[in-house]
């Protein structure tokens, strides 16, 4: 137990030196992790020297939690999931992705025992459970693979998270008050007098005021917020006078005991005073249960309880200023665990070394101060003490000699020669500052000549440097003058720390926010209950911009559809015939086809929404969304996405035609039963979006066929043949430009792709994410070209098209060789928002026979010659015959 808890003492320990923020959720929960592993297999830890402490592992179980909750009220559900195989249970169900990728691997470390192959028992100073299990003598039938394999599930989730919930919890309100971390400090001193002593699990258990601090976590931090139901199943049961027939299953939640008032004063208060008052409470302390059902790693959990806290408080400090109890401690939802508000990051904290002596001042105000406990005293001319850590002290003893002189009898730092040595930065004088009795960081003497404007003049006396020192009587005067050389050395490091930030800035920057976290943050505004807010919520689950994009797409597609009306007008033999061709597609229609496609997108990023929103709050760019913030209730969503379903599709049939209908509908299950699911188990999850954006397109070109179809307008005539080639040019056009759009979109937040679980090229191959970029931008080139082609649009879209797609393939190698560095990212991103709707444009003004009828309209023969023409015609003819 020992080593995972050191282990995760070296990585705090470099994150207080770092000044990194840590997330207690997860590191608490890989070492909890660590231990039970090492207790079941006698593996090494690995969970707490992973970079980000496991999280995807945590946050499957917490996933698998939400999924268990359904469960308990349908068991038949769990039965069936375990009937299906893996790989179709990871397409119904994507939150399961994770969990049943961790329980196949519990299960080839179990046969890896069974089998011979894992000797890591015989090196254990301890017994591990599944080492004596399978060496035991219990019957076969006890110990066949997948019984081993879900008694191994069962023990290292529950072995885990209870514990780390306890844990991150109980240091949360450790470090909330003040005067609670100092008492627990200054007891863990009696047993641990050095920081890195080793203390007994006895001997810890043997002080009361840790022991109080345990039970109070135990009490306000209890994980398990489910009723657990009980059965006696062989007979009645006789219960102060009232019989409980056999077989009855009795439920109770700890929680409402551990919360009464009649019991514990100020239950929602953290008070371990309160154990130490009054030792009867301990009966009614039943976080692991009671009886014979009760829990099996009581001593386990126990144990890592004591050790932890005490180690850890004893080295360590945590600044929770982050930290919003109401959002990230208190319990809003009940998943068996409670857990905190979907908005909630965990609990971000800084580490701060436990180095520190504490003082007391009994003042009015009882301020309270700290000090660092450090090994060499400087006496200033205040008598102010300070101290210096051992490595800071072996850093001042190798100063060049010359540094230590007095400015008097020390070489004019002015000089040539001076001026081409190294000069020491502000870096170095920041990492070796010294701190006075209050906190605050000054300079030492050892240093100050660098810092006063009498040290490169190479005339003052010592007694001139004592006068300005900053420690002197006059320090009420203005700050000291830095040198000229410091100056110009600085302002060089700080230019060229501004130019690489504005590097990073320029690749990284965050995206602008998208209209649905603008339309949250409107709704908010609104009363809770208000038609406004509702409506704004439903707007935004709506994905409006998105939602506008695939409108735009259909309604380009329809447009483009070459009617047989105005092509006619191009060999018309007269100008009367060319005037009275009108080409028109029917207004009607194409309102029907935008409503009904706006529902249809709407009703699927809605669906694609409520199948997300845990992990949605994981990410920037998406934490903002209605059903992440509780603006609008999941019930309450999925009924706006069925009627919307329900009111595009049908649209689509009685305005448009049928194959237009099926193809909406399609798009939604596409989009929210493939593509969805898709995100957290493959990379392809990016083609099947593809294809979605793609079919918008076919939607509005079978909408303007369905007006000239000659026969009974099945699909087949809508979408196949020769005719219809141009459709499916505009769909492989949509279908191609997401890529190199989307991946540019995905690097710049590729981290939290990877931290929420969802698997895109930007992360798990980035390589290939800059040449699938580069890929589809070339081939978006022949996509415009056989427009023209297949008689879409005239010749003229070819040079024009090539000059906008030129201008992304520049992009796309800039950022395929770059790799999304240097701004090519967003370059790329930005190039791909403003192609599509210029395309679609350029497209619109260049169809063939546009520009032709207009020209016969503006400049065709007048009527009366039209006439005298027809005339001449017809005598003509009477001549002939």
């Amino acid at each position: 137990m020992k080593r995972p808890i050191d282990l995760l003492c070296g990585r705090l320990e470099e994150a207080a030196r770092s000044g990194e923020t840590l997330n207690m959720k997860y590191f608490y929960a890989a070492t909890t992790l660590d231990i039970i592993n090492d207790y079941c297999f006698a593996r090494q830890p690995e969970n707490v020297l992973k970079s980000d402490f496991a999280r995807k592992t945590h946050d499957d179980v917490d996933g698998l939690l939400k999924m268990s909750l359904l469960n308990l009220h349908i068991p038949g559900l769990i039965r069936f999931n375990y009937y299906l195989p893996d790989a179709i249970t990871k397409i119904l169900s994507p939150a399961m992705v994770g969990i049943l990728d961790f329980r196949t691997d519990l299960s080839r470390q179990v046969e890896a025992i069974r089998h011979g192959r894992d000797k890591a028992h015989e090196k254990a100073t301890h017994r591990t459970i599944f080492h004596d299990l399978l060496s035991g003598k219990l019957p076969p039938a006890e110990i066949k693979r997948d019984r081993l394999r879900d008694e191994a599930f069962s023990l290292v989730t529950a072995g885990s998270g209870t514990t780390a919930y306890v844990l991150r919890g109980t240091a949360y309100h450790i470090c909330k008050n003040q005067s609670i971390c100092n008492r627990l400090h200054e007891e863990l001193k009696t047993v641990m007098p050095e920081r890195d002593s080793v203390p007994s699990l006895s001997g810890l258990e043997k002080l009361p005021y840790l022991t109080a601090v345990i039970q109070e976590g135990l009490r306000v931090c209890e994980p398990v917020t489910h009723r657990l139901g009980r059965r006696f199943p062989e007979k009645a049961l006789d219960y102060h006078g009232k019989t409980i027939p056999a077989g009855t299953t009795v439920s109770m939640t700890s929680i409402l005991i551990h919360q009464n008032e009649n019991i514990f004063t100020e239950p929602n208060m953290f008070k371990p005073e309160r154990w130490l008052e009054n030792k009867g409470l301990e009966r009614y302390l039943v976080p692991f249960n009671r009886g014979s059902r009760v829990c099996l790693g009581l001593n386990l959990a126990r144990a890592e309880l004591y050790l932890v806290l005490a180690y850890v408080f004893r080295r360590f400090e945590f600044d929770v200023s982050q930290v919003v109890e109401e959002r990230d401690i208190v319990l809003t939802r009940d998943y068996i665990l409670g857990a905190p508000a979907r908005d909630s990051p965990g609990i971000l904290v800084k580490v701060e070394r436990e180095a520190i002596e504490v003082e007391r001042k009994n003042t009015n105000k009882s301020h309270i101060f700290r000090r660092r406990q450090m090994n060499l005293s400087l006496v200033t001319r205040h008598d102010l003490s300070s101290r210096v850590c051992v490595r800071c002290l072996i850093r001042l003893s190798r100063l060049n000699p010359r540094l230590t002189r007095n400015a008097s009898t020390a070489r004019s730092l002015a000089s040539p020669k001076f001026s081409k040595q190294r000069v020491p930065q502000r870096a170095y004088f920041a990492a070796n500052s010294i701190r006075d009795s209050f906190g605050n960081n000054v300079y030492g003497p050892l240093w100050s000549h660098f810092f006063t404007n009498q040290s490169f003049n190479g005339s003052q006396s010592t007694s001139a440097s004592a006068a300005s020192h900053p420690w002197s009587a006059s320090t009420t005067s203005e700050p000291p003058q830095e040198s000229p050389i410091i100056t110009r050395a600085r302002r060089r490091r700080k230019d060229l720390d501004n130019a690489q930030a504005s590097i990073l800035h320029s690749s990284t920057a965050a995206l602008p926010p998208d209209a649905s976290s603008q339309l949250t943050a409107l709704s908010t505004t609104h009363p809770p209950s208000s038609l406004k807010r509702l409506l704004t919520s439903c707007l935004a689950l709506s994905k409006p911009r998105l939602s506008f994009l695939m409108v735009l797409t259909t309604a380009a597609s329809y447009s483009l559809y070459p009617t047989p009306s105005l092509l006619q007008s191009l060999t018309s033999t007269t100008a009367t015939d060319a005037l009275n061709t009108t080409p028109s597609l029917s207004a009607l229609t194409l309102l029907y086809l935008t409503l009904g496609t706006s529902l249809c997108s709407a009703s699927a990023n809605t669906l694609n929404m409520l199948l997300e929103p845990t992990h949605d709050a994981k990410m920037t760019r998406t934490r903002n969304r209605p059903l992440v913030r509780n603006l609008i209730s999941s019930r309450a969503a999925l009924l706006f996405a069925l009627l919307t379903a329900a009111g595009g599709v049908a649209g689509l049939y009685w305005g448009v035609n049928p194959t237009v209908s099926f193809l909406g509908g399609f798009n939604i299950l596409l989009y929210a039963g493939l593509y969805t699911p898709l995100k957290r188990i493959s990379a392809v999850n990016t083609w099947v979006g593809a294809v979605v954006g793609g079919i918008p397109p076919l939607m509005g070109w079978a909408a303007a066929s369905g007006q000239y179809a000659t026969g009974s307008g099945e699909w087949t005539e809508l979408l196949l043949g020769v005719e219809n080639v141009g459709g499916w040019l505009l769909a492989s056009l949509l279908f191609a430009w997401q890529f190199p759009h989307f991946n540019a979109l995905s690097w710049t937040i590729r981290e939290e792709y990877k931290a929420a679980g969802y698997r895109m090229l930007c992360w798990t191959n980035p390589a290939r994410n800059g040449r699938v970029a580069l890929r589809y931008a070339v081939v978006m080139l022949p996509v415009c070209w056989g427009l023209s082609y297949v008689g879409v649009t005239d010749w003229g879209y070819v040079v024009t098209s090539s000059v906008v797609n030129g201008w992304v393939l520049r992009e796309a190698v800039r950022f395929w060789r770059l790799e999304g560095t240097k701004g090519s990212a967003r370059g790329l991103f930005w190039a791909g928002v403003w192609q599509l709707p210029i395309l679609m444009v350029l497209a619109m003004g260049h169809k063939r026979g546009l520009w032709e009828g207009v020209w016969r309209r503006a400049f065709g023969e007048a009527e009366e010659d039209m006439l005298e023409d027809s005339e001449e015609e017809s005598i003509e003819g009477k001549l002939v015959a």
